[in-house]
């Protein structure tokens, strides 16, 4: 579960649509969490098909440009620390694409 409402969810997979659709993007932190406030903002971590590092420059202008009442952080998969990382995988929501590509299913 993530705490945003259906439309600003959409508003956001119409994002990565638009700017990363052929990566994995997993939502984390305090809106996975539920212990996110009204100013919290939406933590996204982005995975390559191929696991290099994906400029993310163009999809972080395009949230910013949004009208999302909140602030959308988008890290890169390959470019966190593997502790950042283990801390992730403890709690997250994929929330893009719906469906998980078979190069990504692990």
């Amino acid at each position: 579960m993530i705490d945003i409402s259906p439309k600003h969810l959409e508003e956001v997979r119409k994002i990565l649509r638009q700017q990363l659709p052929h990566a994995l993007i997993w939502a984390f932190g305090s809106r996975v969490t539920a212990k996110a406030s009204e100013g919290s903002d939406l933590d996204l971590v982005v995975h390559s098909p191929d696991d290099e590092a994906l400029p993310l420059g163009r999809a972080r202008e395009a949230f910013r440009d949004s009208n999302l009442p909140f602030t959308v952080e988008l890290l890169d998969w390959a470019t966190i620390p593997e502790h950042f990382r283990h801390e992730i995988l403890k709690n997250y929501v994929v929330i893009f694409p719906s469906e998980i590509p078979e190069n990504l299913a692990g």
